[in-house]
Parts: structure tokens; C-alpha cells; sequence
């Protein structure tokens, strides 16, 4: 049904009332409908939502105590005129009637349709309110579920892959020849990879064993060795030009900088619920961490590579690169979680830290979505944007320069106790506000739009 389609079934059944009554009605309940279509509802919907005008017309009705039925008398039957004229008469004697009662009890009391208009509103922003909270639950569940689909799938390719990579040939990696090392998951405590410009890549695997696969060369030359439950990849001790990533020479006096693309990654394979602390670094390559779920202390560094996380769990958990993104799916970190990076991008997506959560990057943008802290959660940024949605923290921090800041945080604006400010841009927020847990947005040369979900 269309809105004209219900305006114009309102309007019949409101016929009883009088013409100011009735017009009063009609704009309240044209105006609600517009309200829910401004709320991203579309026609349709809105006015399904909208009680019939049958029930409206009900409401309206007067409350009559039974009466005798007169006897019936016969004669000519009244015409339109006569009828629309006796139902006027009679409301104004029972409006008449209700004026005199509440003048005999002294009562002041708003009209019974105001006071039901004003009931009806304020039932109208609950529900809203309502819909709000069941739609960001809707997606909050939407979104695990996805995740926990996504888990599932890659759980089975991994199974996949390892089988694959058991049955093929070992790759050829130019002057690289491949090693492995393998020990029980029980008998080791941490894990401690130097990797020179090598990837690393940390995956979760099935079975019982941690598995280290390493490449060495004569230019360029690795050992491992599992001692005092510390399983450990360094480099050797090597007195002539070392192999990498990057080949350094003189020509003509010129020094060259070449880039070696035979670099191959090391890979470390660990239980999904293996408990190990996990230290790596390399240097202008990756590192990549996707699926292990009991890790302890979790320490990643590199210079000029990516570092992502994807689908882990850890203690503590502290990630520092440069000049390269910092990516964080669906991580958790049951005490502190802390990010640094400079001239690259940091995107967050379902964190979550028992304790502080404060990361930091510059010249580069941060986006963040469903994440949580028990302690501070902290976002800085210079010469980038903070697009943040559904942040909460004991206290949240958001900072910038030159750039905007934009988000959703949870709860109402009266909950937090806001401190913002921003030069040669606006702001929807109070410098100042009292509330309860501390929420602090700066920037400057920029904008601050924040919301709130209530």
C-alpha cells in the first residue's frame, strides 16, 4: 500500500470527528510515515509498519456506556445532511460535558488526543531505537558468522595445501636449497625466527608438531636448531657478500642497488592450539600470521613489509614495521595489543585486547571497525584520516592532523566524558562534556564527525 493509498483510508474512517480533529490526525500520521521513510525505510515498509486505520479510527472513539435501545418509530429516514449534523451535535455535548467534569474537579489535563499523540511518539522513538539495536546485532552476528564460515574454509584449504605440498616436488629456489625441521608442539615454549629479507608466514596446521621450513645457501647461509625448548632460525656465521633481497655492487665507481626476486619465504607451521611465545624479524619483506589461536607473547618486526594477522589469538601482541601497512582481522589479545608503523595504512577489523590497545602510525590512514579494549584504546595518526565504527574502551583516544576524523562509537553522547577540538574545520562535538569513560578526538585543518548509536 502507498502512502496516498493509506492517507486516504485514514481519512474515511476518521469521518466521525470533526474537521479540525481529523486534519490534526491525518498530518501526525503523514508526518510518521515521512519520519520512517527518512530513516532509510522505503514506502512500503513504512507504511506496513503504521497501525490500520481501522485501529486508529477505534482509538478515537469515545468510550459510551450502553444505552437502551429507543423504540423504533416510523417515519421517513434521515438524510446525509441530518446525520452528519446529529454526529456533530453529539460531540459537542460530550466535549461540553467533558470541559464542565474537569472544571467541577479542578483537573487540568491535556485533551485525550494530545496526550495520546505524545504516547505514540514516544512509543515511536523506542521502537526506532529498538530497530537500531537489532539491526547492529544482526550485523555483528552477520559478521561472525561470515568469519567463522571463512575459518572453516580456510582450516579445510590449509588440510589441502599440506597434503598437496607433501606429495609435490620441492621448489626450486635458484642457489636456495629447502630444510625442514619438525619437534613436538609440547616439548617447546617459543619460537625465535631472524630472517634477514626472507617472508615469514605462520600458519596454523593439523597434528601435533611444529614445523619450521627454512632455505640456506652458500651465499647466504641459515641454521635452526631446537635447544632448552626454544626452536630457533638464524643466520650462520659467514665472512663473504651475503645474498638477499637486496644485491649491493660497484660499477664505474656507482654503487648499484639491485632487488633479489628469488628471495624464498620461510614458513613456520604451528598447532592451532600450540602455546608458544613467537618472536620474528626480518627486514624489507612481510610477515604474515593467520590462524594459530593459543599463541603467548607475540613480538613481529620488519622494515618496509606488511605485517598482517589474521584469525589469532595471543597474549600480548606488539607489531613494528615501516614505509607498509599494519592489517588486524579478527585478532584477539587477551592482555595488551600495540601497533607502530610510519608512511603506511593501519586497518583493524573485529580486535579485541584484555587490556591497552594503542596503536600508532604516520603519513598514513586508520580504519578501524568493532574494536574493543578493556583498558585505553588509543588511535594516532598524522596526515591521515581516522575512520572509526563501533569503538569501546575504558577510555577511546582519537588523533590526527590535517585530516578528518569520522565514526560510530556505542552508547549515547551523554555516556562519555568528551574533551575535542579542531582548527579551520567543524566538529559535531562538545570541547568539553562530563560522562563517565573518557573520549578525547583532536585534530587539526580537519573535520570531526562522531556519532553515536543511541
Amino acid at each position: 500500500m502507498t502512502r496516498k493509498e493509506y492517507m486516504r483510508e485514514l481519512e474515511e474512517a476518521l469521518r466521525f470527528l470533526g474537521e479540525e480533529q481529523r486534519a490534526a490526525l491525518l498530518e501526525y500520521y503523514g508526518e510518521m510515515i515521512d519520519d520512517r521513510m527518512e530513516d532509510g525505510m522505503d514506502e512500503a515498509s513504512a507504511v506496513a509498519a503504521m497501525e490500520s486505520p481501522k485501529d486508529i479510527a477505534a482509538q478515537q472513539r469515545p468510550d459510551e456506556p450502553k444505552r437502551e435501545a429507543a423504540p423504533e418509530t416510523k417515519g421517513e429516514p434521515m438524510t446525509d445532511e441530518a446525520m452528519k449534523f446529529s454526529s456533530l451535535a453529539g460531540d459537542i455535548l460530550k466535549a461540553t460535558e467533558k470541559i464542565l467534569n474537569q472544571a467541577a474537579e479542578g483537573a487540568s489535563s491535556f485533551p485525550k488526543s494530545a496526550d495520546e499523540m505524545c504516547r505514540r511518539e514516544a512509543e515511536r522513538i523506542r521502537r526506532k531505537e529498538e530497530a537500531m539495536r537489532r539491526e547492529a546485532e544482526t550485523a555483528r552476528q552477520g559478521k561472525e558468522a561470515i568469519h567463522q564460515a571463512a575459518e572453516t574454509i580456510r582450516r579445510e584449504a590449509e588440510k589441502i595445501r599440506q597434503e598437496a605440498e607433501e606429495s609435490a616436488p620441492a621448489p626450486d629456489f635458484g642457489e636456495y636449497s629447502q630444510k625442514t625441521l619438525s619437534c613436538p608442539a609440547d616439548s617447546l615454549r617459543a619460537v625465535s625466527l631472524t630472517c634477514g629479507e626472507m617472508p615469514i608466514v605462520v600458519k596454523a596446521c593439523q597434528g601435533d608438531d611444529v614445523t619450521l621450513v627454512y632455505y640456506t645457501c652458500e651465499n647466504d647461509p641459515y641454521e635452526a636448531e631446537a635447544r632448552d625448548g626454544v626452536l630457533t632460525l638464524r643466520r650462520a656465521e659467514f665472512t663473504g657478500s651475503r645474498a638477499g633481497r637486496f644485491t649491493f655492487s660497484v660499477l664505474g665507481g656507482l654503487i648499484r642497488l639491485a632487488w633479489n626476486k628469488q628471495c624464498p619465504t620461510v614458513e613456520l607451521r604451528v598447532p592451532e592450539t600450540a602455546l608458544l611465545d613467537l618472536d620474528a624479524h626480518t627486514s624489507n619483506a612481510s610477515i604474515k600470521v593467520e590462524g594459530p589461536r593459543a599463541l603467548c607473547d607475540t613480538r613481529l618486526k620488519t622494515s618496509n613489509g606488511r605485517i598482517a594477522l589474521e584469525h589469532v589469538k595471543c597474549k600480548n601482541l606488539d607489531a613494528v614495521n615501516s614505509n607498509a601497512r599494519l592489517t588486524l582481522e579478527n585478532v584477539e589479545a587477551k592482555q595488551t595489543l600495540t601497533g607502530k608503523t610510519s608512511n603506511g595504512r593501519i586497518v583493524l577489523d573485529m580486535v579485541s585486547s584484555g587490556g591497552d590497545m594503542i596503536l600508532t602510525t604516520s603519513n598514513g590512514r586508520i580504519e578501524a571497525d568493532v574494536c574493543s579494549a578493556r583498558g585505553e584504546l588509543r588511535l594516532t595518526t598524522s596526515n591521515g584520516a581516522i575512520k572509526a565504527d563501533r569503538l569501546d574502551g575504558q577510555s577511546v583516544t582519537l588523533k590526527t592532523s590535517n585530516s578528518s576524523v569520522t565514526g560510530v562509537l556505542p552508547g549515547r553522547q551523554a555516556d562519555w566524558q568528551i574533551e575535542s577540538g579542531t582548527s579551520n574545520g567543524h566538529s559535531n562535538l562538545p570541547s568539553h562534556q562530563p560522562g563517565q569513560k573518557p573520549l578525547r578526538v583532536h585534530t587539526s585543518n580537519g573535520s570531526i564527525d562522531v556519532r553515536f548509536e543511541k
